[in-house]
């Protein structure tokens, strides 16, 4: 829980998840944001942003945090891209 533990970037990625399924990429993006500045080798933190950016057409953006999600071991994030329909 992010009231007792500011530091916890699981906390911060599930958030994020909840305000995707809410269509709040906006916050959803700044939760996201938060746990990869706590844990920056957090993968799905990078793919899940990515997906988020998509969604805002900040394909630019998204197209570095999918290469950072794979680099950092994600196997379906080039999938993922894929599905997105954003090409590099």
């Amino acid at each position: 829980m992010i009231e007792t533990d500011p530091r916890d970037a699981i906390a911060y990625y599930n958030r994020g998840i909840a305000y995707c399924g809410k269509r709040n990429y906006d916050q959803a993006i700044g939760d996201y944001t938060k746990a990869i500045e706590i844990n920056p080798r957090f993968a799905l933190a990078y793919l899940n942003r990515a997906l988020a950016l998509a969604q805002k057409g900040k394909n630019g953006q998204a197209i570095d945090d999918f290469k950072m999600a794979a680099k950092l071991g994600d196997n379906d994030a080039q999938d993922r891209l894929k599905r997105t329909g954003i090409t590099w």
